[in-house]
């Protein structure tokens, strides 16, 4: 453990040769910390290498566990996975999930972090998604910046249900959420037309919306033709600081008046 602290203090002061000498000569003194019953050391160093950017290198020892050990704990499995994530390793990684599922190792909040983040580098944001649905399931509550930014990138590829799944876990978690957040799911849900949860979003967060974005939404409303919500809806503008003058009144009441002609 004294040889692990002071690779760890190396490593995390920016002295990743000299931890990584640190390692080599534990590995030739055969020092039990490097043993498969530890995997600390190699957790270090692997960590080390990743986040200073000698990605091939922590790919490199990484592999060299895998060969020589065959006792795993989350700790490890999370480094490794990083690793391979870090150096756009698929196949690597994909090969890291199977080997927990083989060895029933429950994945914990930084195995789906470092996962959602590795499927949103890679542009495979619906598999962002499920997998951050996985992780709510669990019961781990995603980081609003990575629900933000998965939110943001299924609006621009249309699935935008997915993106106002995302934000309902958010809202409904005890983080704290930006108020920019509203407003941005605001118009991926404009933009494919799910103008019931729109509603929902201007009536609950009425005062932290702008009024250029909830005119967007009223206008939305009316060319939509839906006469059902448009008491509610006239109530949550009106909520949200936004003027009905006379005209905006007549366009909301148009369409009563022609179902009632209808009737």
């Amino acid at each position: 453990m004294p040889y692990c602290l002071l690779m760890d203090g190396l490593a995390k002061a920016g002295h990743i040769d000299e931890a990584k000498s640190l390692f080599d000569k534990m590995k030739e003194k055969s020092v039990r910390s490097v043993q498969p019953a530890d995997g600390y050391a190699h957790s270090i160093i692997i960590s080390a290498f990743s986040w200073g950017g000698l990605l091939e290198e922590a790919k490199q020892l990484a592999r060299d566990f895998e060969a020589t050990f065959d006792r795993y704990d989350l700790v490890m499995l999370n480094t490794m996975l990083c690793a391979y994530c870090r150096a756009g390793e698929m196949e690597s990684v994909m090969q890291m999930l199977r080997k927990m599922d083989e060895l029933a190792i429950s994945p914990d909040y930084n195995t789906f972090q470092i996962l959602i983040k590795f499927f949103c580098k890679e542009k495979l944001y619906l598999l962002a998604y499920q997998t951050m649905e996985d992780m709510h399931s669990k019961g781990h509550q995603p980081d609003e910046d990575l629900c933000s930014t998965l939110i943001f990138h299924l609006g621009k590829i249309k699935a935008h249900s997915e993106a106002f799944s995302v934000y309902s876990i958010l809202r409904y978690s005890k983080r704290t959420m930006c108020k920019a957040l509203h407003e941005k799911i605001l118009h991926i849900l404009i933009a494919g037309g799910l103008l019931k949860d729109a509603y929902v979003v201007v009536k609950d967060n009425a005062g932290l919306i702008s009024k250029p974005a909830v005119k967007k939404f009223a206008t939305a409303f009316l060319e939509s033709g839906n006469i059902n919500l448009i008491n509610d809806v006239i109530k949550a503008i009106h909520g949200s600081g936004c003027k009905i003058d006379q005209l905006w009144f007549e366009k909301f009441t148009q369409p009563c008046k022609e179902n009632e002609m209808e009737v």
